[in-house]
């Protein structure tokens, strides 16, 4: 048996054991305050947000300095020259004045073609050709007669007495058929075709009472020497 190596040992030296102090007394706790909320941190990119506050009722003295302000801007706006004076004085000359009053709307006669207005001359010289025809045949007739036969004693005189009042009785009657035959023109008035129609129809008329007469008293005064 082999003998172990005895090992001496030796003693380290023990600590001293730690007192602890005694704890001091401690305060008796207060009143739990409760927990206040965090301020929210707005972002710098982001406006500040301003409260609205509700206006202040206006008080009476606001009242009178906003209307000085107004007036005294009216009269800034005036035109130089004008016073409240002449001002007055321009109303009471326009209150004065008569109203304009409205013409009532005139009536316009429509526009017309004064040629389209006349009625032709052609009907009244046909008129005209048929007495001078007439008086020629009636002339023609009578130097036929006798030297010792006066006109109005032939047989002939009642005939062309006859013939020139039948004739001088189509003088109107041409007048309203020339008229009628008038109305188809454009741009025509009745009431002027009319006034042409009687001044033309006139004249012709006269022309051939004329003629007609006026022979019958040539051939008294050639064949008799003397007028009827």
């Amino acid at each position: 048996m082999t003998e172990e190596p005895i090992q001496e040992t030796v003693d380290e030296p023990q600590a001293e054991p730690v007192v602890a102090p005694e704890p001091a007394p401690q305060p008796e706790p207060a009143a739990v305050a409760p927990p206040q909320p965090e301020p929210v941190v707005a972002p710098e990119s982001a406006a500040p947000v301003v409260a609205e506050t509700p206006a202040a009722p206006a008080s009476e003295g606001d009242d009178l300095d906003a209307a000085i302000a107004q007036a005294a801007d009216l009269v800034e706006s005036e035109p130089a020259g004008e016073t409240p004076a002449e001002d007055a004085a321009a109303e009471d000359a326009a209150a004065s004045e008569p109203a304009e009053t409205v013409a009532p709307p005139q009536f316009v006669m429509p526009e017309h073609d004064h040629a389209a207005s006349r009625v032709s001359w052609w009907p009244f010289i046909v008129y005209d050709l048929f007495w001078l025809a007439f008086a020629g045949f009636m002339v023609w007739q009578f130097q036929q007669l006798p030297a010792d036969v006066a006109l109005f004693d032939s047989d002939l005189y009642p005939a062309f007495l006859l013939g020139g009042i039948v004739l001088t009785i189509a003088g109107p009657l041409l007048i309203l058929a020339a008229w009628f035959a008038s109305w188809g023109k454009p741009g025509a008035h009745k009431g002027h075709l009319f006034v042409s129609a009687l001044i033309k129809g006139a004249i012709a008329t006269a022309i051939g009472v004329t003629l007609w007469w006026g022979a019958i008293l040539v051939l008294d005064q050639l064949r008799l020497g003397a007028m009827i």
